[in-house]
């Protein structure tokens, strides 16, 4: 149901608005760092004083008090350092946030033409990942700085010489997200692998049918117990697994493609048509100026204007290509808990492609039939709205308490 709360709503429609407003200067040529100040400072305050908000918040407040995650042996450093601060378990979330929006801002920083779409639909992208999974959340902040040097590295080679340090600086990303979060070992190799191999968008014509019959056939029929050897060989390797694997029987049932995760049909057909609109415009986006060589005339605003996404396609690219990977998985994992997280982490790329998108979208690339397809677009602005509108639990921050 829609519940409204003065404070809460207004304090993240200031940061959504916020993101707008530099990401339009920043787009007409603004320094960026000093106008991404701004955004890194308040979301770092914001997201920093929130209370009791995402499922495992208060799982984490325990994990800071009491060291529950041992294992994870940078994250319990990192606490463990805060409290001889004097830092307590709710004000340690500004720590974890702070590294995120950096990270985020350093990776956004070649796409600065862009920051005009791009810094909202981020903000969208991002806010429920962050809030629901701190330490997820938190290891993603170095998953962002890998890929940044990542694409640095991809972007100057073999035109520039790639000295030892940026290799040992790419593996201090690599090893710091895995210390903090072991799971977040998997999305580098698959980012890594995408966006040294995979030059070329998805072709629509393959992902289009995989989304609907990963979310429509597979993950409604078929039975999930047959990767429980595989998990079990996880949990043999990893702690982390393992305590998954203690829980296999109850994910593996029945229950577990229960109604806690099932989808009013209309938001299932909703969700579908943004997804497969988005993997068919961004398909056809990136193909297009492949075609082109990255350079093709268009006419905005009846303007005559030279576009082109220079020495970034890879990035813009790969990006589009982790979202339509983690779309897939997560459509047919939707309800297998462990899955679907992992596989979140990938989706939420899918701000870098609508934001060209949406910036592009008077240009001759697009025919009447692709804007229409647009609206849906609107899935995404509509989860945004339920986390401002839609909520049960009362949104409390530090000074609720």
């Amino acid at each position: 149901m829609f519940n409204f709360d003065f404070t809460y709503d207004f304090i993240y429609l200031f940061l959504f608005g916020l993101m707008m407003i530099v990401g339009n200067n920043v787009s007409k040529g603004k320094n960026y760092w000093p106008s991404c100040f701004w955004i890194i400072l308040f979301f770092t305050l914001i997201e920093g004083v929130r209370y009791s908000r995402g499922v495992d918040y208060l799982h984490y407040i325990d994990v800071y008090n009491y060291d529950l995650e041992s294992k994870e042996v940078l994250f319990t450093t990192i606490n463990r350092g805060l409290k001889s601060l004097g830092v307590t378990a709710e004000y340690a979330f500004m720590f974890y946030a702070f590294p995120f929006i950096w990270g985020a801002m350093t990776l956004m920083k070649p796409m600065k033409k862009y920051a005009k779409y791009m810094f909202p639909i981020f903000l969208m992208s991002i806010i429920f990942i962050h809030e629901s999974f701190p330490r997820q959340a938190f290891s993603l902040s170095f998953v962002f700085f890998y890929m940044a040097k990542l694409n640095d590295i991809i972007e100057t080679f073999p035109h520039r010489k790639i000295q030892i340090i940026q290799w040992a600086e790419l593996a201090t990303y690599a090893l710091v997200a895995y210390s903090i979060h072991s799971v977040a070992i998997i999305g580098i190799f698959v980012t890594t692998l995408v966006m040294l191999f995979l030059k070329r968008p998805f072709p629509w014509v393959f992902t289009v049918p995989i989304i609907l019959i990963g979310k429509f056939v597979i993950a409604k029929s078929f039975d999930f117990s047959y990767i429980n050897g595989l998990l079990q060989f996880l949990g043999s390797t990893n702690e982390k697994f393992g305590g998954y694997v203690d829980n296999a029987n109850r994910w593996f049932s029945e229950d577990a493609i229960n109604s806690l995760y099932d989808r009013n049909i209309l938001v299932e057909i909703l969700e579908s048509f943004g997804c497969c609109s988005f993997a068919y415009l961004g398909c056809k986006f990136f193909n297009r100026f492949c075609e082109y060589k990255d350079k093709i005339k268009e006419n905005i605003h009846k303007n005559r204007v030279l576009m082109s996404l220079g020495t970034h396609y890879n990035l813009y690219v790969s990006l589009f290509n982790i979202s339509i990977i983690g779309y897939i998985v997560f459509e047919t994992f939707y309800n297998l808990e462990i899955v679907r997280r992992v596989a979140y982490s990938w989706t939420i790329f899918w701000f870098v492609p609508i934001s060209l998108i949406l910036y592009y979208r008077n240009c001759r690339i697009f025919n009447k039939f692709d804007r229409l397809l647009m609206l849906g677009f609107f899935f995404w602005a509509w989860e945004f709205i339920r986390f401002l509108f839609v909520w049960e639990n009362v949104r409390m921050f530090i000074w609720d308490r």
